[in-house]
């Protein structure tokens, strides 16, 4: 259906529009200014940060010990790949193209950006209508995309390269608003779409904003909201979780899991309690966090709180071993008697019910000994990250104020 309707599109854009060919115009940008031996200097340096987004992107699909591995299919982490690479390298051109800036350049501009559209519609399509059909036309939509710039280069006609760009800017945001995530984080998604979408008021105020300024113009401040918007996607990556494949699970309580012994238990167990739920390691520089919890458990108990462990070997690799050594070393080590269950795995694409219950309402755990805490309705209502030690103030006041 969305292939039919961009082919009527396009026919239209061919058969009822006349050739459109980019005004030179266009090139002349307000703030020419030679700073350092740099022609165009602000508009040429403002590119940098989407190398530094790239990169971070590159880098956080690299590291194994945070919420990145969340892909469903392997082939989403090599698309973001391409992407964040593809983002890089609009540093590169677009620099190139306000150095000197020329209709010749300025398809080294075009170009990497719109293989960075092309595959965040198709990741987008992925994640938000079919993982099968985002797949299938990703391919397609980077040949059409780099193809739009071709076609432009041979013959100065754009209508083919308008109507790529205007179909990624009308697409993805009804992708957002009309079709379920499969993952979290749609926050970082609007944001990125509401900083691109303000870059363009700045771009076309140009020259009025560096009047008034006499500083800054407004197509240096489009690239930075650009780069700010590129860098959500970045964070949504990093922080993102699967939800859940069900809406079945209304509350915490309504999971089973296994124990320390490998006996199912139900968390239904402790309903009416407030819970703190951590995930362990035996191996790490937080494990001494076990005497805080064991302590926290015991002074907590009467009042109704029940510190969860669920070790995992997610981070750093520091939980290799077996549960019964696991059991073994917490009541011997730190004497620990608040229940302990079989390891479990936080993210990615074999990331247990528990963390994924967890991760789609709180953000993910980014190292070992994140705590959740845990309404008497099995509702999350709270994180708090691997630093944030049994002893802390603000850890307790909360708990105080869930127990009552």
């Amino acid at each position: 259906m969305l292939g039919g309707l961009a082919a009527v599109v396009l026919a239209g854009c061919f058969v009822f529009l006349p050739k459109l060919v980019q005004p030179e115009a266009y090139h002349q940008f307000a703030d020419r200014r030679t700073w350092l031996g740099v022609p165009n200097f602000l508009d040429v340096v403002s590119n940098l940060p989407f190398l530094v987004v790239g990169v971070l992107g590159l880098r956080t699909l690299a590291r194994h010990d945070h919420p990145s591995t969340a892909f469903g299919h392997p082939w989403e982490r090599g698309a973001y790949a391409l992407l964040f690479l593809a983002l890089a390298l609009v540093a590169i051109g677009s620099g190139y193209y306000h150095a000197q800036p020329t209709s010749a350049r300025l398809f080294w501009d075009r170009l990497p950006m719109t293989v960075v559209f092309s595959l965040l519609v198709g990741l987008t399509i992925a994640e938000r209508f079919a993982v099968e059909t985002g797949r299938r036309m990703l391919p397609a939509l980077v040949l059409v995309g780099i193809g739009s710039v071709m076609v432009w280069r041979a013959t100065g006609d754009l209508r083919l390269y308008g109507f790529v760009q205007f179909f990624s800017m009308l697409l993805l945001p009804l992708l957002l608003l009309l079709r379920p995530p499969r993952y979290t984080g749609t926050r970082d998604l609007v944001w990125m779409m509401a900083l691109y979408v303000a870059a363009r008021p700045a771009e076309l105020a140009d020259h009025r904003i560096f009047a008034l300024t006499g500083v800054v113009s407004g197509h240096t401040l489009k690239h930075l909201l650009a780069a700010a918007a590129t860098f959500q996607l970045v964070r949504h990556v990093r922080r993102r979780s699967i939800l859940l494949d069900s809406a079945r699970l209304m509350s915490f309580h309504d999971l089973t899991v296994d124990n320390i012994d490998h006996q199912q238990q139900s968390l239904a167990a402790w309903k009416g309690k407030v819970l703190l739920v951590v995930n362990t390691a035996s191996e790490c520089g937080y494990t001494p966090q076990y005497a805080g919890l064991e302590q926290l458990s015991r002074e907590y108990a009467g009042r109704g709180l029940v510190v969860l462990g669920f070790p995992s070997n997610d981070f750093g690799g520091q939980e290799p071993g077996t549960e019964a050594q696991i059991k073994d070393f917490c009541s011997t080590r730190y004497k620990v008697t608040f229940p302990l269950f079989s390891k479990v795995v936080t993210k990615g694409p074999q990331q247990s019910p528990v963390y994924q219950f967890l991760t789609a309402r709180h953000e993910p755990p980014r190292w070992n000994f994140h705590k959740y805490l845990i309404g008497r309705d099995g509702e999350v209502i709270r994180g708090f990250g691997h630093r944030v030690a049994p002893e802390d103030r603000e850890l307790r006041a909360a708990i105080d104020a869930a127990l009552g």
